[in-house]
């Protein structure tokens, strides 16, 4: 029981590690260098990437996703759809709601981030040897099942098998 316990405490303590780590290497220090267009920042990409996986969100669901009160999301929203990045549309099995869609703009705003993102990811992964990667990409596959199961949810778009 003790034992439990004690790998329970060191695994808690990896997972944070592993949350910085991921947010600041794998996001932060590519979002940070990475030329956004029109004055726009890096929740406002986020949106356009989120939009970009889920394809069609309501107002309340981005800004539960970005973790920001949706009057803030607002914001970003009424930005977004300025610039001709995203529309508003009524939902047509319950028109009180809205829907938000990228446009062709954004769609390709979005295609070229996450290529650009995964060409990013694995410049920083190409420094590994064959074996490394290896063990690392099936450590990653136990990590992400197990929070995946854990949470009741299922692979989400942005990580299923490219095609």
């Amino acid at each position: 029981y003790g034992s439990k316990i004690m790998v329970f405490e060191k695994s808690l303590n990896t997972i944070f590690e592993l949350h910085s780590a991921l947010e600041h290497n794998i996001f932060k220090h590519f979002i940070k260098n990475y030329p956004l267009p029109d004055k726009l920042n890096h929740r406002h990409m986020r949106a356009i990437v989120i939009l970009h996986f889920k394809e069609t969100a309501s107002m309340s669901e981005m800004s539960n996703v970005l973790g920001i009160e949706k009057g803030s999301f607002t914001t970003v929203a009424e930005k977004l759809i300025k610039t001709g990045y995203i529309f508003n549309q009524r939902n047509e099995k319950d028109r009180r709601v809205y829907e938000l869609r990228l446009t062709e703009k954004g769609s390709q705003l979005a295609e070229t981030f996450v290529k650009d993102h995964r060409a990013y990811i694995t410049d920083l992964f190409s420094k590994l040897s064959e074996e490394e990667m290896i063990a690392f990409s099936k450590a990653l596959d136990i990590v992400t099942d197990t929070i995946i199961s854990l949470g009741g949810h299922k692979k989400r778009k942005c990580i299923q098998e490219q095609k």
